[in-house]
């Protein structure tokens, strides 16, 4: 009985998981897709100078490309994770690369804010102050 319950958790997190994937690529069926509004499209309210574009754009592309590459090992993982499920593999085994997958997630998140934080030193602090005054206003949570 506990060897099914934890099967049905783990096939349980695996779809929580590819849900979470698949709406980051692609919009939910029949729900209309808001697009969230980046610091390029205040950049004219903030007053951002040609250094500090540069500089916020070599932020921004360091991260897509660590993105693009966690991204596709993350898409192979939660793909071995189901074949291993299918093959009827040791919870162990998928436990494990389960971990895999979660620490994959953890590390897209944390170059994120990393991300987030290196753009905020390179505003002035009322540049910082307004940003994130937009922030609270145009992002829920």
């Amino acid at each position: 009985m506990q060897m099914a319950i934890r099967l049905f958790l783990a096939l349980a997190l695996v779809a929580a998981l590819q849900a979470g994937a698949v709406a980051q690529n692609k919009p939910v069926q029949g729900k209309q897709q808001v697009a969230v509004k980046t610091i390029w499209d205040f950049q004219t309210e903030l007053g951002l100078t040609e250094r500090q574009k540069s500089e916020i754009k070599a932020s921004v592309s360091q991260l897509n490309t660590k993105i693009k590459g966690q991204r596709q090992r993350l898409a192979a993982a939660s793909n071995r994770v189901n074949q291993l499920i299918k093959d009827n593999a040791s919870i162990e085994v998928i436990r494990g690369k389960l971990h895999e997958v979660a620490n994959l997630q953890i590390e897209l998140k944390i170059a994120d804010i990393e991300t987030a934080r290196k753009i905020n030193t390179i505003l002035t602090p009322q540049q910082l102050a307004k940003w994130r005054d937009i922030q609270k206003k145009s992002r829920p949570g």
